[in-house]
């Protein structure tokens, strides 16, 4: 089954079976003949190496407004520069800290064990899973294809599935929102790629996918960046994510 369709209220949203596989993760911008040269890549998007995947699902589309609102009973961009109020845009100002309690009270409503992606498990989505083109934003080579940018020269979130899917037909995962990850952010390991479970030590969090307010280079799949957990920004939302069972 590819989507998986829940309700609540009134209220639907839809998540995608991504099927676990093995794929490069990261980049590295010094060897052209090297898996996943960027010249773009920067320091912490390297070394670049392979990560196993258990299949899991992820939301077709950010979390909307619309959703957050009905689990939470308010938004929390209102009121903020450039807000546009939409059921069908993504929330944004919301902290690390705030997705866990939204997280908590969508999964006592539904009795399921909602959750943020791992860092990895973002960017395997991102890129296409096991269908993956190589591409370098997710979804194509084009920004202006997948994706809301700085480059798109429009301000402000804009309504989800607006653009085109990437190969496993989820949205957005290229600008429009950062999204945070569950990862405490650190550089990686040589070895094995860092997650949430063995990377102890640092305070900030992993956001992934650049935003309506970033260049174009920040929305490419491999890119990272960080935030303290407890800090909300404008442009900056989640991604729900669900174990397969």
């Amino acid at each position: 089954m590819n989507e998986l369709e829940i309700k609540i209220g009134g209220t639907s949203f839809k998540m995608i079976y991504v099927e676990g596989g093995k794929y490069i993760m990261g980049a590295q911008n010094y060897d052209s003949n090297n898996y996943n040269y960027d010249s773009n890549a920067y320091p912490d998007e390297d070394p670049i190496n392979a990560v196993d995947i258990k299949s899991f699902y992820i939301g077709k589309v950010p979390v909307t407004q619309m959703l957050w609102k009905k689990v939470m009973g308010y938004n929390p961009g209102a009121g903020k520069s450039l807000f546009k109020k939409s059921e069908n845009y993504p929330v944004d100002c919301v902290s690390w800290e705030d997705s866990l309690e939204f997280i908590a009270r969508i999964n006592y409503i539904t009795q399921k064990h909602f959750r943020l992606p791992t860092e990895s498990e973002w960017e395997y989505a991102a890129k296409g899973g096991n269908k993956s083109k190589g591409y370098l934003y997710s979804g194509s080579n084009d920004i202006d294809e997948v994706g809301w940018c700085k480059n798109s020269g429009e301000a402000g979130l804009q309504k989800v599935m607006s653009k085109k899917p990437n190969e496993l037909g989820i949205y957005d995962m290229s600008g429009n929102v950062w999204e945070w990850c569950r990862d405490i952010y650190g550089h990686y390991d040589s070895n094995e790629k860092n997650t949430f479970a063995n990377r102890l030590k640092g305070d900030d969090r992993v956001m992934r996918g650049g935003s309506w307010r970033s260049d174009a280079i920040y929305c490419r799949t491999t890119m990272r960046n960080s935030a303290n957990p407890s800090l909300n920004f404008i442009g900056v939302g989640l991604r729900l994510a669900l174990d397969d069972f």
